[in-house]
Parts: structure tokens; sequence; C-alpha cells
């Protein structure tokens, strides 16, 4: 009985695929509704890759850190702190500048994100040189 209504819906979000590309009327919001065409989690590619840099300050120097070392990961589905909503959030980013603050010796804490373009066709993504944007400038408590 599922798998009919499943096959059923497939075959109507179909005809109204059809109705809303192949013909002259015009494509209203119940046609985009059940098309999955035209839902933006199927068929946008982010052109970007991002990733998120820290850097301590010790003894007057700046020194890289390592996320992945000090937050390793508990599932496959990557590390939570390089989604869009979390580093775009103030809140959540002062509170990953306290841990790492808590985690690691250090008078500062500095978080930027790195941007830069995909290379189609190739499963590795290696990290070049692109444009850079300061997140997060947090003093740690001593």
């Amino acid at each position: 009985m599922v798998g009919l209504v499943a096959i059923g819906l497939y075959l109507c979000g179909g005809f109204w695929f059809s109705l809303s590309t192949f013909s002259v009327v015009p494509a209203s919001p119940v046609t985009s509704l059940f098309s999955l065409g035209h839902w933006h989690m199927f068929t946008e590619s982010r052109p970007l890759h991002h990733d998120l840099d820290v850097a301590l300050y010790r003894d007057g120097v700046w020194a890289t850190g390592d996320l992945a070392a000090l937050f390793p990961e508990r599932g496959t589905a990557g590390p939570g702190y390089l989604r869009r909503a979390y580093w775009a959030d103030p809140e959540r980013m002062a509170t990953l500048a306290a841990a790492v603050c808590a985690r690691q010796p250090a008078e500062r804490v500095r978080f930027s994100r790195v941007q830069w373009p995909k290379t189609l066709g190739a499963s590795t993504q290696p990290q070049r040189d692109g444009q850079r944007t300061a997140l997060v400038d947090m003093a740690c408590p001593q």
C-alpha cells in the first residue's frame, strides 16, 4: 500500500513537472511543490568550499591550531563547525572559541573562514588560497 502511494506521488510530481516545464502554463507554487527539479536542495550545488581556520596567540606569536584534533568527528556528517548555520552565528562561534581556550593554552583565539572554488571532476578538493573572512577574535580568560 505504501509503495502504491509513493508511486502515485512520483507520477503526480512528474505530471506537474511536465506541465511547468514543457507547456505554456505558467509555473505556480503548487507545480513547484510537486516537482523535485525546482527544489534547491536537489538542483543547486555550491560552487565554493568552506573551511574554518583557528589561530592561537601564545607568547607574542600567532600559531595555527588544528580543530580536527581538538574536536574529533563523532559521525559521518562531518564536523558541525563547518556548517554555515554554525559559523554564521556569533554566539556559537563565541562558544567554540571558549572551548578552544579551555583545551589549548592561549592568550587569544582568532577564527577565520576560507572559501575557494571547487575543482569540477575531482574527488579531492585541497585547500587553495582563497577569500579569507575574519569571524571571531576573542581574548581567552586566564
